[in-house]
């Protein structure tokens, strides 16, 4: 039932897009065991790593069989399968480390609900409950409770849990799921070994999954904090005395802008997971409420539990507000960057108009040295044209008569004068007439002309053969 499970979605964790578009099973089965029993007084821890015969071991074993029991009643206790969800890179899959029959195996044991794995590609968090009828090794009919709970956290990105407890053992089954690769269990493990005493109640594991999630939000809501205090000393808005104050005006503004919306994007995340902690918090108490007036005899474990939920209650309430205050700042020093932005971009048209001025003066007295170089070139004109015309071999200046023209002064004049209306009337045609237009026009025309007789002598050739 669980083949059909190809979401088409691209979703998009934090910092880093994922790919996946559904759910599939892994080619083997490959988990981590955890097992806190209570015989009498006594506890008895085990952990080891399950492969698809050792699993299917693990999950038919009576742990209060009188072999196993060895005289003493069991009192309560915790079985936890936990595995981590790898991402198959040929189909987009978020892989389950389970074969397909053995998780089926693992859903018939744990009594889970046709919601889990669905539930598992939303991207909020949930906390809800099933009941059903289990029975046992002595065909004895069982009530059972499965709790199954989405907790959002930043790295392994979710926790996916499903509790399944049983009233009259006070013995839960359970089964973790997270998706980073590189995720470790090694801190909630060591805390249930430590609270061993309050093993016996089904909700200790989602009790403790909450204070992780919680402190991971901490974490991140003081980085965005930091981040934000190194944009301030960038920009220098700020009244510290023994901090830098740097020039907002040499900022990088994408680079700036991008930080802002990133950490605004960051907050945002962490807010709606602190939201979704406190919804989980409050079904929780529901919960544990309703397992006292089923069970009133371990007052000890259960003002445990509501002072613990009432802790965790508070930090997530006040994490919230810590979020909103970052998001104001975010707010804050967005507008503050656009006013340095439009401050540089007005200093900048200042500049832009200064040196504008500036080459219009120089224009100015570029001009003017031109005026006075054309004043002195009328000035000499009219002696170098005439030292010209008599530095020129058509006048005799040794004649008895005076000076006389010889006779290759008119054919000058013949050939000068039009020479100078002929250069003078090209240059007035160039002027009028497009003649670059024209010259580009004919070219144009002419390649089109060769192409087309290129083009139709390659049809008659094709034809000819």
């Amino acid at each position: 039932m669980h083949d059909n499970l190809q979401l088409q979605r691209r979703d998009l964790e934090y910092g880093y897009p994922s790919l996946e578009r559904g759910f599939g099973f892994g080619q083997a089965s490959k988990c981590d065991s955890l097992q806190i029993l209570q015989y009498g007084p006594k506890f008895r821890h085990s952990s080891e790593e399950l492969d698809a015969i050792s699993l299917r071991k693990w999950l038919d074993k009576d742990v209060n069989a009188p072999e196993v029991r060895e005289g003493h009643g069991l009192v309560g206790g915790l079985r936890l399968l936990l595995g981590v969800c790898r991402l198959d890179p040929t189909s987009n899959n978020r892989c389950l480390p389970f074969m397909k029959d053995d998780f089926d195996l693992i859903g018939e044991r744990l009594h889970l609900p046709e919601q889990f794995l669905p539930r598992m590609q939303a991207r909020i968090q949930c906390a809800y409950k099933f009941s059903s009828q289990g029975t046992s090794a002595l065909n004895e009919s069982l009530q059972i409770t499965c709790f199954v709970f989405r907790f959002g956290i930043y790295r392994p990105s979710y926790y996916h849990l499903a509790v399944s407890y049983c009233h009259s053992t006070k013995l839960s089954h359970a089964l973790l799921l997270s998706k980073t690769v590189d995720h470790s269990f090694d801190v909630l493990t060591q805390r249930l070994k430590t609270l061993q005493q309050h093993i016996a109640h089904p909700l200790l594991l989602p009790v403790l999954l909450v204070d992780i999630c919680l402190a991971s939000s901490a974490t991140r809501t003081q980085l965005a904090d930091d981040r934000l205090n190194e944009l301030e000393e960038t920009m220098g808005q700020h009244e510290w005395i023994n901090r830098p104050l740097g020039d907002p005006l040499k900022l990088d503004f994408v680079s700036t802008t991008r930080t802002l919306n990133f950490t605004a994007r960051t907050l945002g995340v962490e807010k709606m997971r602190i939201q979704g902690t406190l919804l989980t918090l409050s079904n929780i108490l529901q919960e544990v409420e309703h397992l006292q007036t089923l069970d009133p005899q371990e007052q000890k474990t259960y003002i445990w539990m509501k002072e613990t939920i009432a802790y965790h209650t508070n930090t997530a309430q006040n994490l919230s507000l810590r979020a909103e205050y970052e998001e104001k700042r975010v707010q804050t020093q967005l507008a503050v960057v656009y006013q340095f932005m439009s401050q540089k971009d007005s200093k900048v048209n200042i500049q832009l108009a200064e040196t504008s001025a500036l080459i219009a003066r120089e224009s100015k007295k570029d001009s003017s040295a031109m005026k006075a170089i054309a004043v002195l070139t009328m000035f000499f004109l009219p002696g170098t044209f005439l030292a010209t015309i008599f530095a020129m071999p058509l006048f005799n200046w040794d004649s008895n008569d005076g000076p006389r023209t010889k006779d290759g002064f008119k054919l000058y004049w013949a050939i000068a004068i039009p020479l100078t209306v002929g250069v003078l009337g090209i240059w007035i045609l160039s002027m009028v007439f497009p003649w670059i237009e024209w010259l580009t026009l004919l070219v144009t025309r002419k390649r089109q002309r060769q192409r087309g007789s290129s083009s139709q002598l390659g049809e008659v050739k094709g034809d000819a053969a």
